[in-house]
């Protein structure tokens, strides 16, 4: 897992973190649930639940960007050709 002792320490004194992948592996090798191993502790469900808010707002952001951009650049390749 790549996991050492002192990152384990540091997730254990609240100074870090686990990310999603590390979580996930750990729930396959201790073949326990998401849940069990998010919402034993606070923290961590808080943390999940803003990773998934902030993948939410990266989507909405880049389909409106892009809902702009495609039109703006037709709207400008018809204006360039005209002169």
């Amino acid at each position: 897992m790549h996991i050492s002792r002192q990152l384990i320490s540091k997730w254990e004194t609240g100074k870090s973190l686990p990310t999603t992948d590390q979580i996930i592996l750990l729930s396959e090798i201790f073949d326990c649930s998401l849940d069990t191993l998010l919402k034993s502790d606070k923290k961590m469900e808080e943390k999940a639940k803003h990773e998934i808010d902030d993948k939410r707002t990266l989507k909405l952001i880049y389909k409106v960007g892009w809902g702009f951009i495609i039109p703006l650049l037709f709207i400008l390749k018809f204006v360039l050709h005209l002169f």
